[in-house]
This record gives C-alpha cells, structure tokens and sequence, in this order.
C-alpha cells in the first residue's frame, strides 16, 4: 500500500539564552519512482562556543545540501544514502573546524541528528547528545540513538545509577560533537528503522527531552501527543515545544518529526 510522510519541526530559544543555537529542518519529496522520502535533522551548537549557531546552521545546511538532491532525483538504495548522510556530517565538521577561533573562548561546535526515510524504511546518524526517537504504534517509544555524553558513559559502565548520574554537575558535558579539529571522524554514529502506519520518527535537542523525564514528564507523552494528540504533526510538534518551555526551558528547544500514513 502506497504511504505518505508529514513533516514538520519547530525551535524556539531558551529563556537564558541571547540567541538560539539551535538548527532544524523537515523536508519531504516524492521520489522519481513514487515513493515517497522525507529527511528531519537537528543541530545544538554548544553553549560554550562564541558563535556556535553557525556551527549548527552549518551541520544542518550541509545535510541539506548533500541529501535533498538524492531523496528528490534519483532511485538510490538506503545504504547509500545512509553514507552520504554519514558523508554531509564529516563535511560540516570539517568546515566547523577551520572556523577561526576567538582567542579566549571555546571553539564553536553544535551535535547533530539526523534520519531519512523511503518508504517504510530509513537511516540515521548521530553525534552528540541530541537524540532520536521512534515511536511506534501502540505509543511504545524507543530511543534509537545513545548519548555521547559523560553521564550515558558512567551509566552504561555501572559506576552510577541514571538518577544519580542525572543530579551530577557533569551530566550534561558531552563526549562527542561536530567541530574538533584533525579528526576525519569525530565519531558519528548510524541506526536504521523500519515504520508501519502511524509511526513517528523524530529528533530533538535536549533543550526538549529534558523536559519529558522523571520528574517533569514521561517519554510517552512525547510518542501519545506525535501519534494522535493534534489534528496535524506541525500542531502537535509545536505543542511539546511549548511544553518544554512552560516546563522550563532554560535551554534552545527543537524538535524535527516525520510520521508514516497510508494513502
């Protein structure tokens, strides 16, 4: 059975912040053979840079850039426009790089997600904290992606509990990004996906999935509102952004969100 793809994202900057550092986007196509594509991306550029909103803007226009024209104009399988995606990340790295660095601060420097889907099947890469998630019929949600951060890694070696490694100061310090220089690879990781019909597969900085755990929230409210909470995705995408700033929202908020429907 023929499917459709929505798309939507929305970002909003944080209460403490001067700028939004955050970069997102949302596209869909239709491909030569029919079927339908669509690809969501999201970029954090790290705080501590002096002008990381263009280490973002740079990840996700490199995504864009790379990946657009192969979803829309040509019939290429998944494994490769999973390296091409893996390809357009090692690109924005590279030009993060050679950014010139403001003496006496940080090196700019964003994460980044991103997935693309034909079909019913899709890709994924990440790098850094920001996260996706694939919610499934049913609002079971799975988080297909692992944190590159100090607090996952002492988590997943048994030297802290996830609530006592949350309460760290060092918790949110990630452990890989975009933007290091003289590193070919700074690490990126790929997931892949299959949906069936009302699936949601969606990215999103921790400005927002912060706000969807104990004890603010619960990571279904995030697949229940996706799934079936709004008339349309873009009303339900912007619904827990709202949410994270009601909740918060001391960091930038971006969420990017594609859900499967049949025809």
């Amino acid at each position: 059975m023929p499917v459709k793809h929505q798309v939507a994202w929305s970002t909003l900057m944080g209460r403490t912040h001067r700028v939004n550092q955050d970069t997102g986007g949302a596209w869909s196509c239709t491909r030569p053979d029919g079927s339908a594509a669509s690809l969501i991306a999201v970029a954090d550029g790290v705080s501590a840079g002096h002008t990381s909103e263009e280490a973002s803007r740079i990840a996700i226009d490199k995504i864009q850039e790379r990946l657009l024209p192969l979803l829309s104009a040509s019939a290429d399988p998944l494994g490769t426009l999973r390296e091409a995606l893996v390809e357009a990340a090692r690109d924005a790295n590279h030009e993060i790089a050679k950014r010139p660095h403001v003496s006496g601060a940080y090196a700019d420097a964003t994460t980044l997600v991103a997935a693309l889907c034909v079909g019913r099947q899709g890709v994924g890469m990440w790098c850094g904290d920001s996260r996706g998630y694939h919610a499934q019929s049913g609002v079971a949600i799975e988080r297909v992606t692992r944190d590159h951060s100090w607090a996952e890694g002492v988590v997943s070696s048994g030297a802290m509990s996830s609530e006592q490694a949350a309460h760290d100061p060092r918790a949110h310090m990630i452990t890989r990004w975009l933007g290091p220089p003289d590193q070919e690879d700074p690490g990126i990781e790929v997931f892949r996906f299959d949906l069936r019909a009302g699936d949601v597969v969606f990215c999103c900085s921790d400005g927002l999935y912060t706000y969807f755990a104990p004890p603010e929230g619960d990571e279904i409210e995030m697949a229940t509102a996706l799934q079936n909470g709004a008339s349309s995705l873009q009303e339900a995408v912007d619904g827990l952004v709202q949410i994270a700033l009601q909740r918060g929202g001391h960091d930038d908020i971006t969420l990017s969100a594609m859900r499967l429907v049949d025809e």
